[in-house]
């Protein structure tokens, strides 16, 4: 399985909320992120990817304007699929690592 494979199989199969638990963060400001979420017209696949986002390149958790900010720039630039929020965290990674000093 590849490890594009893995994540679609992952955000496909558990709800924003089973993932926000895993990270030890549930409280019930991210139940109403998630709603918020919801209500911009992004699915819980979606949702996942971005959460998973935030949490990984944001050493602060999940800080509810900056996740809301950046659900609204994706509905706004069409990323509202998984293969698209995935494509889109390749591709900010790659510029995060190649902005790395050498």
């Amino acid at each position: 399985m590849t490890v594009d494979e893995w994540l679609l199989n992952k955000y496909k199969t558990i709800t924003p909320f089973e993932l926000i638990s895993a990270y030890d963060v549930a409280t019930k400001d991210e139940e109403t992120l998630v709603i918020d979420l919801q209500d911009l017209g992004l699915n819980n696949e979606v949702i996942n990817a971005l959460l998973e986002y935030v949490f990984v390149f944001n050493d602060k958790g999940f800080v509810e304007s900056l996740v809301l900010e950046i659900g609204k720039s994706w509905v706004k630039n069409g990323i509202l699929t998984l293969e698209k929020a995935i494509q889109f965290m390749k591709e900010q990674d790659r510029v995060k690592f190649n902005e790395l000093p050498e």
